[in-house]
């Protein structure tokens, strides 16, 4: 029990007492998870301890800014499949050490100035599969260790905004098919290719 706690939000309060050397704490696939703050109410006592939040594939619309607050030991985050279209800025501020994070499959439209604020640790980063048609000019300048940027199956208008990604950030890897442009690839040594759509 100590590595694995599997829970499925409910109207009722649950008792997590027990599981006080939580690694990991899986909320995904539950209607009933619309707002991130549930968990954040429900189970104050285990933020520090969690290593890895699933909340994917729930109703969640909104991130706000204090929703991941004191979850100082997380190291990756899965917001996957939710409806989520804004994420205020500096809402991962307090995930200091967090390594992967993913947005991937959700409304999100614009990567405002400070979004992934606080996030030098951050090496993996899935906005895959959203809305997002605006990446501000200084979106991913704080990002130093991040390796993989996944940005496939947006509405963006890649040639213009490879540079601005590449001048702030060291990537191993960029995925960005399917967007408005043809396919761009770019590999470990930043060589540009294109394939057709």
């Amino acid at each position: 029990r100590s590595e694995f706690v599997s829970l499925c939000p409910r109207a009722v309060e649950c008792e997590c007492e027990e599981f006080s050397t939580c690694l990991t704490l899986k909320l995904n696939s539950s209607a009933a998870l619309s707002f991130v703050t549930y968990f954040s109410l429900r189970l104050p006592s285990l933020k520090a301890k969690v290593r890895s939040l699933d909340l994917s594939i729930n109703n969640i619309v909104m991130i706000k800014t204090f929703d991941f607050k004191d979850l100082s030991a997380l190291q990756s985050l899965n917001t996957s499949c939710n409806r989520m279209s804004h994420v205020d800025d500096g809402a991962f501020s307090d995930l200091v050490v967090l390594q992967e994070l993913n947005l991937a499959n959700n409304r999100l439209n614009t990567l405002s100035d400070h979004l992934f604020q606080g996030l030098g640790n951050l090496s993996v980063l899935r906005l895959d599969y959203n809305h997002i048609k605006i990446i501000s000019s200084s979106t991913f300048q704080n990002l130093s260790s991040l390796n993989v940027l996944n940005l496939t199956g947006n509405q963006l208008n890649v040639l213009k905004k490879v540079q601005t990604i590449l001048l702030f950030i060291h990537l191993q890897e960029l995925y960005i098919c399917g967007t408005a442009e043809p396919q761009l690839i770019i590999n470990i040594s930043h060589t540009v290719s294109f394939r057709g759509r």
